[in-house]
Formats: structure tokens, C-alpha cells, sequence
């Protein structure tokens, strides 16, 4: 188990890290700077599919998302309550937190998050358990599955998981 957590944490931390940026700024960010940190927050998302294709075989099946989500949500919950509250989500960030800071668009960033958080906690009770965590990322999978052939390509993944999805209209123009 304690390895599990250290992979995890980790883990967690490449995701994390693997595009921030240390300058922070206020100031409105010219149109190829804003384009950029789009291709980084399109490469933080790429790099999360290739990390849970380790087998790199180009697609993503069910079993793969479900293991997956179950290391996520052991790293968001750093009270290890075994439930991840709103603050504990917020926090976790998915990588994309700097560029929402360096993008100006860090409310909108929240907000997205919260909505996330809001429609997978389903029973409404302000924690998300492990097994919500499940049925939501089981849920995105069947959604993203747009061919219907049971695995994901990294196209359907991009354009198909509600959290892609939510981070990629909050931190647009």
C-alpha cells in the first residue's frame, strides 16, 4: 500500500508539474504566449494519456481508466479519509492551475472545477468516495467512447472526458 502512495504522489507530482510555470503574472498575455500555454495545457492532458497507456498501445481501456482513477483519487485526498472533499479537488489542480493564473482565467478555472466536482459527487453530500470517483470516470469513458468499440483513443480522450472538457472552455477567450 505504501508504495501505491508513493507512486501516486509521485505521480501526481510529474502531472503537476510537468508544465508549471514559476513567473506569475497578472498582466493580459499577448495572443501567441496564451497560444502557447493552450498547446501546454494540450500537452499536460496528452501526457496524462500516455502515463495511463503505459503499455503505450495508442488506446485506453475501461479497466486502465478505472486503476488510474483510483491513484487520482488516493492523491487528492490528502487527509486520507478516503474521501476527497471540494477544497481537497480545488487543490489538486490537474496541472492546469498555472495556466489559468498566467492566463487571467483562474475563476473560470474554479468554476469549472466545481462543476465537475458537483455533477461526480452524485449523492450530493460535499465528499467524493473512491467509488463515485469510479462511476463518474466510468461514465466519461462510455461517453467519450464515441465509436462504441469499449477503449478510447486519445482523441476521443481529449475531446470526450468532462474534465477535459470543462478545463478546455474555462481557460478559452
Amino acid at each position: 500500500m505504501k508504495t501505491a502512495i508513493i507512486s501516486t504522489i509521485l505521480l501526481s507530482t510529474f502531472i503537476l508539474g510537468a508544465f508549471s510555470s514559476d513567473k506569475k503574472t497578472t498582466s493580459k498575455k499577448s495572443p501567441s504566449v496564451q497560444k502557447q500555454q493552450k498547446s501546454e495545457g494540450r500537452k499536460l492532458a496528452e501526457l496524462a494519456f500516455d502515463t495511463v497507456d503505459s503499455q503505450e498501445r495508442g488506446y485506453l481501456d475501461m479497466g486502465q481508466m478505472v486503476n488510474f482513477a483510483d491513484l487520482v483519487h488516493l492523491s487528492m485526498d490528502y487527509d486520507e479519509n478516503s474521501l476527497v472533499s471540494l477544497k481537497e479537488f480545488m487543490n489538486w489542480g490537474f496541472g492546469m492551475q498555472n495556466i489559468a493564473e498566467d492566463t487571467n482565467r483562474t475563476r473560470a478555472f474554479n468554476t469549472a472545477l466545481k462543476v465537475v466536482y458537483s455533477f461526480w459527487d452524485r449523492n450530493g453530500d460535499g465528499q467524493l468516495s473512491s467509488s463515485e470517483h469510479k462511476k463518474a470516470i466510468m461514465s466519461d469513458f462510455k461517453r467519450a467512447d464515441l465509436d462504441g468499440n469499449g477503449s478510447l483513443t486519445k482523441v476521443e480522450y481529449l475531446k470526450g472526458f468532462s474534465l477535459n472538457i470543462a478545463i478546455r472552455a474555462a481557460l478559452k477567450d
